[in-house]
């Protein structure tokens, strides 16, 4: 299962734009824009109705380019935070955000994929050095001194 939805709002302040992702590990909204006002209440709103089909799978919020937030926004992530919601910053900004509602930094998005690929190849390449070194083996040439 792997649906999207896109929602456009004119805000207040602006644009807002959501995605909702309903994937088979996790039900992801990602935000974008003006999180304000009426659009707070649609992102609200649809979250709400999803939620009775979410099950067990995890709440990913996705915060990208957020170019304003009022009260209501703020009580929606903060609510989402005490359910137990994952946050995602793709923004400085949103990072910013994330890390005001939670009280803990935030790696982004794109940061935790670059750690996660390194700390991966890390973690491999020392385990695969003895396999490394059964199928490559290492000739030494002694000289004469």
């Amino acid at each position: 299962m792997n649906r999207t939805a896109t929602y456009a709002r004119e805000a207040g302040n602006g644009v807002l734009n959501f995605y909702i992702h309903d994937l088979a590990a996790s039900f992801r909204i990602e935000i974008e824009g003006s999180f304000s006002g009426k659009g707070v209440t649609q992102v609200e709103q649809s979250w709400l109705t999803a939620s009775s089909v979410i099950g067990n799978r995890a709440l990913v919020i996705v915060l990208g380019n957020v170019a304003n937030m009022d009260a209501a926004g703020r009580a929606l992530l903060r609510r989402w935070h005490e359910d137990g919601a994952q946050f995602v910053a793709k923004s400085p900004l949103g990072n910013q955000l994330i890390g005001s509602i939670t009280g803990q930094p935030v790696t982004s998005g794109m940061e935790a994929a670059k750690d996660d690929g390194r700390a991966w190849l890390r973690a491999s390449g020392l385990r695969l050095l003895p396999l490394l070194l059964l199928l490559f083996p290492v000739t030494a040439i002694a000289g004469n001194s």
